[in-house]
């Protein structure tokens, strides 16, 4: 399979382009539905507002769940292009805030 030969910096400022994440559930070894957001600080946040929020799944396990920005969707052509990457660690985000 020939290997894609993508300039990612280029991806993340093309505005037409927005983020695809979804939340890994480490112990059950699943992703959760994904979500869409302008870029990975927007993500993040998304993911420090939910750990925070009393009463979410994410609150409970906060160490459990990672955040992963899946691809880009281009929102002018339709396309997804593809681009699985580790953004956040809730064990490592956990640890740096009892610091």
């Amino acid at each position: 399979m020939e290997k894609l030969n993508i300039d990612l910096t280029e991806l993340a400022n093309n505005s037409n382009n927005i983020g695809i994440y979804a939340f890994h559930d480490i112990k059950a070894k699943r992703f959760d539905t994904p979500f869409y957001c302008q870029n990975d600080m927007f993500a993040g946040r998304h993911y420090k507002m939910l750990i925070d929020k009393e009463g979410t799944m994410l609150n409970k396990f906060k160490t459990e769940f990672n955040v992963y920005r899946l691809g880009w969707f281009d929102s002018i052509s339709g396309e997804f292009t593809d681009n699985r990457e580790l953004i956040i660690e809730g064990k490592n985000l956990i640890q740096e805030e009892s610091k």
